[in-house]
């Protein structure tokens, strides 16, 4: 199986810790290829680990210092 992602990533400076903490607007899209990996979910309704590699391109706006 092989997974792809499109989303777009809007920042919420309010629940950030750290990084997008002094955000003030903007948002991107991300797209995320995986490798093949097998379909098996283990008891816990996971699935194995896998790899995967994302690119993402927009813009989104800090506040000034």
């Amino acid at each position: 199986m092989q997974a792809f992602v499109y989303a777009e990533f809007n920042p919420d400076p309010h629940r950030s810790t750290r990084r997008f903490r002094k955000l003030v607007a903007g948002s991107f899209w991300m797209v995320a290829v995986s490798e093949l990996f097998p379909l098996i979910i283990h008891e816990e309704c996971f699935t194995p680990p896998f790899v995967y590699a994302w690119e993402g391109e927009d813009r989104i706006e800090y506040q000034r210092p």
